[in-house]
């Protein structure tokens, strides 16, 4: 019998603000994306969009085949517990949103799975793809994202760290210099999970913010990498993988002038504020 994968996302600039959702259907047993949905959906919090990227892959799914039995993963623990009867919704707002996704298919053809955040980029690129075309008074296009991911299967991606947001540059280098002391050990470098460390990504400029509940949990799920045998070989890095990993990746890093924000160890860019250069900043660009 023919299976499904959603995947489901949703963001907001601000909790309540600019908002937009993304869902995936995947072939449970090829892992080949069959449809993509994202929407700008205006001002909303981060669970209506959520809630509302579920009810898009639900349909969407339920296009398809109606008789499939469907897989829901999300890294919302909110919506995962909720939808799956664990949690009460007290919400108001919540409620006819849960309600609904619950009529999309008869009861049981339809489980619920929570995954770290890390395991839903698909879904999280569709959801900053929609938020970024709302922000340019655009539609999302889904030709342009269809063309942009034919990755390896997203059914069963390989443990990533969970990443975090980029903040003290001080702090973050003593982060770095600490993982890169237990890399030389043999163990993975958590880079992405303190202030200061930035992890590149690829796309979307906006995540949407990540629940205590889904911080909990992926703290639960998160374990140490297993020491090695004695007197096997320490890799000369900070992780071991197979020889043959195709041809490496390049990385440009690049830096950002001083701007009036930088000493208030404040951010600027999209969503906020995006002040000039200071002389400061003006001076580092030119040497």
């Amino acid at each position: 019998m023919r299976e499904f994968i959603v995947e489901a996302d949703g963001g907001s600039r601000g909790n309540p603000g600019p908002a937009g959702y993304g869902s995936v259907v995947i072939d449970a047993a090829t892992g080949e994306t069959l449809v993509e949905r994202a929407e700008y959906i205006g001002i909303a919090t981060n669970n209506v969009a959520e809630y509302r990227g579920l009810l898009a892959g639900l349909r969407a799914a339920r296009e398809l085949d109606p008789a499939a039995p469907v897989r829901v993963r999300m890294d919302s623990k909110l919506v995962v517990e909720q939808m799956s009867g664990r949690w009460k919704i007290k919400h108001p707002g919540m409620k006819p949103l849960a309600a609904e996704a619950a009529g999309i298919y008869p009861p049981g053809q339809v489980t619920y799975e929570w995954i770290p955040r890390e395991h839903n980029k698909h879904a999280d690129r569709l959801a900053n793809e929609a938020m970024d075309a709302g922000k340019r008074g655009e539609q999302w296009d889904p030709g342009a994202s269809m063309a942009a991911l034919n990755a390896p299967s997203p059914v069963s991606p390989a443990p990533r760290t969970p990443s975090g947001p980029p903040g003290d540059a001080t702090a973050g280098a003593a982060k770095a210099r600490q993982a890169l002391a237990e890399g030389r050990a043999g163990s993975t470098p958590a880079l992405g999970d303190a202030a200061g460390t930035a992890t590149v990504t690829g796309t979307g400029t906006g995540t949407a913010a990540t629940s205590d509940a889904d911080r909990r949990a992926a703290r639960t799920l998160a374990s140490p990498s297993p020491a090695p045998a004695s007197g096997q070989a320490q890799p000369a890095v900070g992780w071991g993988a197979a020889p043959d990993l195709g041809a490496p990746a390049t990385f440009v890093l690049l830096r950002h002038g001083e701007t009036p924000l930088t000493p208030e160890k404040r951010f600027s860019g999209s969503g906020g504020s995006d002040p000039a250069l200071s002389a400061v900043g003006r001076e580092q660009a030119e040497r």
